[in-house]
């Protein structure tokens, strides 16, 4: 009788031994995926991907005039305030451990661009007059990110993020004085990038055995660049200065685990 019941023991154990993970298989199979079971299996490597997002523009940029000609200065603040969307690759590697933390390091590249627009003008009596202009558009943008995550499920991991940015900018300055004596005009191009502290968080999870679907949010700061346009002739200077920039950044990338 004891063998017996242990024969039957031993059987319902390796019968529900073997329906377990045929249980979870099936489970995945009607949402359309299988996973790995392993948390560190399914985290730590190699991985592409590509999305997009939306950026959000704050601060106070400065239009500054100097003339030499006429001995003349002035400096006139302006803001931006505007958004702009983008795609974006990135490619990284992470390493997943087995208390169900994940460390990472990524790069990306965000194509896209956005262009500000500032004007600026004064009349002093009746001789003397200066129009400003001046344009910058924010163009693509080079990160290198950091990130630790945490397991939330097998499946998905919520992480915080920092790193490095560097934004590419294509400036336009235009400036006409009207003295009452002469008509002074000075414009210029010019080209550089700023560089951006990022920090910010997200989420992802697997949609698929090998594919997952991040969402984050950045925030930028960069304390700014100036550009400067002069006349040779006349002496007469303009000047773009950034100022101080905040991003806001919300970004979606579909990523393949290798």
């Amino acid at each position: 009788m004891a063998a017996e019941k242990t024969t039957k023991m031993i059987t319902a154990f390796g019968l529900s031994a073997a329906l377990l993970p045929t249980g979870a298989i099936a489970q995945d199979i009607s949402t359309g995926a299988t996973f790995p079971a392993n948390f560190q299996t399914m985290w730590t490597g190699f991985s592409v991907g590509a999305g997009g997002g939306g950026n959000f523009l704050t601060g106070s940029p400065t239009l500054g005039f100097l003339d030499d000609y006429f001995d003349y200065q002035n400096i006139a603040a302006v803001d931006y305030g505007s958004g702009s969307v983008f795609g974006t690759v990135e490619a990284g590697y992470d390493h997943a451990f087995a208390n169900g933390v994940v460390v990472g390091l990524y790069g990306d590249i965000s194509f896209g661009s956005s262009t500000e627009n500032f004007n600026y003008g004064e009349e002093y009596g009746t001789d003397y007059t200066y129009d400003q202009a001046a344009s910058i558009k924010f163009k693509e943008q080079y990160s290198i990110i950091g990130r630790v995550g945490f397991r939330v499920t097998e499946k998905s991991i919520f992480y915080g993020l920092a790193g490095y940015s560097n934004q590419r900018f294509e400036a336009n300055l235009q400036q006409n004085t009207d003295s009452g004596l002469a008509e002074l005009s000075a414009s210029g191009k010019s080209s550089g990038s700023l560089d951006i502290l990022t920090v910010g968080a997200g989420v992802e999870a697997f949609v698929t055995d090998r594919a997952t679907v991040k969402l984050e949010y950045r925030y930028g700061y960069s304390d700014g660049a100036t550009v400067t346009a002069m006349d040779d002739y006349t002496k007469t200077t303009s000047t773009f200065d950034t100022g101080a920039i905040h991003r806001q950044t919300v970004r979606a990338v579909m990523s393949l685990k290798f």
